[in-house]
């Protein structure tokens, strides 16, 4: 490094990076003065085995252009375009191996001294002081470097153009932005996004660029939090802002459209049930009613279906299936040996099995999967059943009530009672209702046909057509499907639940609360009554209930178990 001269008016820089243009031409002879004599001199002689970082560095840190050839200077012509280079003190030799670029001729004019006041004519004193024509240098085509014409039209200086991989440092050392006569660094057919200040034309070209400049984008990891980040943003760019992960996202191995599914740390290999139900169709077992995700596991056990949805649907279709179970047997429920006579109600094949019925009773008949009479009272059963949000039941087993001819008799002159109080759909507002309360024996498991003797039993009491008003003072409880279901309990635990179903003459009703059920039941001119219950606004809220008081109104039909 040649010494600075003693007689000079400004000291060398003292920068860390000293490759910076300054107008310090030493001694007393200029070279372009002198152009045939140096002819042959290459004006890139010094610059051997520079890096591409250490120039770029060197050309940010260069002043403007502006200030080295301001537009009041005398003496400056318009073919001068030489800035002169000083070595970096740091770096010993870095000028002496410049780039692979190819320098154009360029005509160099006679100038007794350079532009600037302190500038005094002369060669240089050595090797680490060279002229460089800026209005000569070519840049390589793969880098991002443009010449981009300068405030004056009379020169052309080579500035630095906004590269994406040091655009926030563009941007702050006064580089420049792009603009709508610019195009676009990757296709280099359409102009610049302005807005976005990149130097592409689109998403794909800039994804393009990302993907060629690869890990030049990633920053290093800071030790401090010791996460990865990006350091290379650009403060006037929406896209080189985005805050990217040390790892790249990890596609569907089935659609390859959405990301993987993560969850508690863990990534899985698709982005969904549906999707790992087509990865591995082998090992994995698929939900048994829509056939298409694979089924729920949870701590080792898994389920036949894939959630709650399809645990919902298909206990509906099992129940659906179950009670609408096709019947087509029609043999008489009594003998079991010919098939029932088509004008009994009751499916007997003969007279003879009539009397046997009628001798018995009362009591239950029951009645196998399969029988027309069967399938009837399923279909009853389904039908009652009006909460949709909940699967029906699944009825397990049906018995039909066998009661004598006489309490056939009271019923129907009962309905001839009720029917002159109104005018309803049906005789006596003949309703099917039932009856779910706690159950004193074991009537419904098949174990008895034969109703017990407790006048504690409501079923039997109801079955034998005598219940007792000093266990039953306010009547006999008959409810909707729904709520009949919700009130029955059991003897036994781990045991079906019973249902009575029933036809209810229910005539002309009176709404009344729990506490109003006092005095003369029911109120006179009515002949039920239907329970209700209050809001808080002040609103009556129907319970679903009736309240029967005579038993001649209530009609046994079916006993039916369920789950």
């Amino acid at each position: 490094m040649t010494p600075p001269v003693a007689n000079d008016p400004q000291p060398y820089p003292s920068s860390p990076m000293q490759a910076l243009v300054t107008s310090r031409p030493t001694g007393s002879a200029d070279p372009l003065s002198r152009p045939e004599t140096n002819a042959s001199r290459n004006p890139y002689e010094g610059l051997d085995g520079l890096s591409d970082e250490a120039f770029a560095k060197f050309l940010d840190q260069a002043p403007p252009a502006d200030d080295m050839f301001p537009d009041d200077d005398a003496n400056m012509s318009d073919g001068d375009g030489f800035y002169s280079v000083t070595e970096d003190p740091q770096m010993p030799g870095a000028l002496h191996n410049p780039p692979s670029y190819t320098p154009t001729p360029t005509s160099l004019h006679n100038s007794s001294t350079l532009p600037g006041s302190h500038w005094n004519g002369g060669p240089p004193e050595s090797s680490a002081h060279q002229l460089i024509p800026a209005s000569t240098f070519r840049p390589d085509p793969e880098e991002n470097w443009a010449n981009l014409p300068s405030k004056s039209a009379n020169r052309d200086v080579l500035v630095k153009t906004s590269h994406p991989q040091s655009a926030s440092g563009a941007s702050k050392s006064g580089g420049y932005r792009p603009t709508a006569s610019d195009l676009c660094a990757m296709c280099d057919k359409h102009p610049v996004h302005v807005k976005s200040h990149n130097w592409t034309c689109s998403v794909e070209c800039s994804q393009k660029m990302q993907g060629l400049l690869g890990d030049d984008l990633k920053g290093k990891a800071s030790s401090n939090s010791g996460r990865r980040t990006y350091a290379a943003q650009s403060s006037g760019s929406s896209y080189w802002n985005l805050g990217y992960k040390s790892a790249p996202i990890k596609m569907c191995e089935v659609c390859k459209t959405r990301p993987q599914y993560q969850k508690g740390g863990k990534t899985y290999p698709t982005c969904g049930l549906t999707c790992a139900s087509k990865y591995n169709p082998y090992n994995v077992e698929v939900c048994d009613f829509c056939k298409q995700r694979p089924k729920l596991v949870v701590n080792g056990k898994k389920y036949p279906q894939c959630g709650r949805t399809c645990r919902d649907k298909a206990q509906a279709a099992a129940a659906a299936a179950a009670n609408s179970a096709a019947g087509s047997c029609t043999t008489c429920p009594i003998c079991w040996r010919s098939p029932g006579h088509s004008t009994s109600a009751e499916g007997y094949c003969s007279k003879a099995c009539a009397e046997i019925a009628e001798a018995k009773a009362p009591f239950l008949i029951e009645l196998p999967r399969g029988h027309v009479a069967f399938k009837k009272a399923v279909e009853i059963f389904s039908a009652a059943w009006k909460r949709r949000t909940v699967p029906c039941p699944t009825v397990k087993k049906i018995y039909r009530v066998k009661i004598k001819a006489a309490s056939q008799g009271e019923y129907e002159a009962h309905r001839s009672k009720v029917s002159p109080h109104g005018l309803f759909k049906t005789k006596g507002n003949e309703q099917i209702r039932f009856i779910g309360t706690h159950r004193e024996c074991t009537i419904g498991d098949g174990v008895t046909m034969e109703a017990c003797a407790s006048p504690k039993c409501l079923y039997c009491s109801v079955i034998r057509r005598n219940v007792s008003k000093e266990h039953f003072p306010l009547g006999i409880m008959t409810a909707q499907l729904e709520r009949a279901v919700e009130t029955a309990s059991n003897v036994k635990k781990r045991t079906p639940k019973v249902v009575l179903m029933t036809n209810v003459l229910v005539g002309k009703s009176v709404k009344m609360g729990m506490a109003e059920l006092s005095g003369e039941l029911p109120p006179p001119g009515s002949d039920s009554v239907q329970l209700v219950g209050y809001q808080p606004h002040g609103g009556k809220l129907d319970l679903g209930e009736v309240l029967v008081f005579n038993q001649a109104a209530i009609k046994p039909l079916y006993v039916l178990t369920f789950e």
